[in-house]
């Protein structure tokens, strides 16, 4: 289960901020299998299918996925601000989205 708790508290946390998660399958096996996966777990946030071969998907190609869990950080222009491998806490990955909030919202108070 990992961190899937925490990211739907995180998404309905959110909701009303500059803020976006996107999950992503890949080898997963059949999409109906996943849709009823997503639909079980009650997973919260969009989500994208790789059905590419190996690391020869498109996604995990694009995104240089190695694995599961993965997760990238990027800002309202799309540049990966933050990028863990693995399971980095919940304290981390709420630290850094609250960091980029802040600054994103700085920079709107400036306009």
């Amino acid at each position: 289960m990992g961190l899937l708790p925490h990211k739907k508290v995180l998404v309905e946390r959110l909701k009303d901020q500059p803020f976006t998660f996107l999950g992503m399958f890949g080898r997963e096996g059949d999409p109906k299998e996943i849709a009823a996966r997503m639909k079980k777990e009650n997973i919260n946030w969009r989500n994208a299918l790789d059905l590419g071969e190996a690391e020869d998907g498109p996604l995990w190609s694009t995104w240089a996925v190695r694995g599961f869990p993965q997760f990238y950080l990027l800002d309202e222009q799309g540049v990966i601000r933050q990028r863990w491998f693995g399971n980095p806490g919940e304290d981390v990955i709420d630290r850094a989205v609250e960091a980029l909030l802040a600054e994103l919202a700085a920079k709107s108070a400036k306009k």
